[in-house]
């Protein structure tokens, strides 16, 4: 098992847990704590005093990029819950099998919807913009997910995916 986490008090805290203890005693978890290095704000969100959000996405490369930190690994379960999502999924890919299971938490009922059915043609109006976007970097889950995942199963704010099959294959050509 692997984590990813980039608020620190957050990993010390889970460091600390029984189980998790246990399985790191045991060499099968393993935890990749990234320190962005500036104060956070409410939901590990960087305080705007301190960071500018271009600054913090820079600042959140080898967080985004955690999965190649254990190369050895391919995810049968991944759960996106953090910072920049959209860019999480993107980098698991090459970590996943056709068997794989994606969840993404805060995947609201919105974002379900506005994804085409299974093997039709995503179509996008970049001028629109999600209800919840908090500045110039819109959540926009549903085009992510569209263009990689299958719809499995949505349930309240968790979605349920798997890697699209054309993605996969896609991944395993050689140049």
């Amino acid at each position: 098992a692997y984590t990813v986490e980039h608020a620190v008090a957050w990993c010390d805290e889970i460091r600390e847990w029984p189980e998790m203890r246990c399985m790191s005693e045991r060499a099968s978890w393993r935890l990749f704590c990234h320190d962005p290095g500036v104060p956070m704000a409410k939901w590990g969100r960087p305080d705007p005093k301190h960071t500018s959000d271009e600054d913090f996405a820079d600042i959140m490369r080898p967080y985004i990029q955690a999965p190649s930190q254990f190369t050895e690994a391919t995810y049968d379960v991944v759960l996106i819950d953090g910072r920049y999502r959209t860019a999480c999924a993107w980098s698991v890919l090459p970590y996943l099998k056709e068997t794989s299971v994606v969840l993404w938490h805060d995947y609201g009922h919105d974002h379900w919807n506005a994804q085409p059915p299974d093997g039709e043609v995503f179509q996008f109006d970049r001028t629109a913009r999600d209800p919840k976007t908090h500045g110039p970097q819109s959540r926009m889950y549903s085009k992510a997910a569209a263009r990689i995942f299958d719809r499995v199963e949505h349930v309240d704010a968790l979605a349920v995916f798997r890697v699209k099959p054309s993605v996969l294959q896609q991944m395993r050509w050689e140049l």
